[in-house]
């Protein structure tokens, strides 16, 4: 299953130690605090164990998000810039934001200006 991964943690080293950890379980930086990729359960639970060590007592949160097969489908990368000076592979390209915009509207309920997911 495809997980994001995103964190706020104040120390630095800690923060650089669980950057580092998300990166050695092949997830992608999709920005400076948050990976995207897929993670088997066995590998999510090491992760997750490994995470929950580094940061054992300190301020900060972690989430991890899992994406539905329903909506590993919607993903889309609208810019993309290379955060860790690496190459970026497989990046897709997409329409013009109105187009996007047209897509999701017919297909999420709204309530108000926000959109149920």
């Amino acid at each position: 299953m495809r997980y994001t991964i995103c964190y706020d943690i104040k120390e630095d080293d800690i923060r650089s130690s669980v950057s580092k950890l998300c990166k050695e379980a092949g997830l992608e930086r999709i920005q400076y605090s948050v990976f995207f990729g897929e993670l088997e359960d066995s590998l999510k639970k090491t992760l997750y164990l490994e995470i929950q060590q580094t940061i054992k007592g300190n301020n900060g949160n972690v989430h991890f998000i899992p994406a539905c097969s329903t909506c590993q489908n919607k993903h889309r990368v609208l810019l993309s810039v290379s955060l860790d000076d690496e190459a970026t592979e497989g990046v897709t390209k997409v329409e013009p934001i109105e187009t996007q915009y047209k897509e999701i509207s017919t297909e999420l309920p709204r309530r108000g200006g926000l959109y149920i997911v």
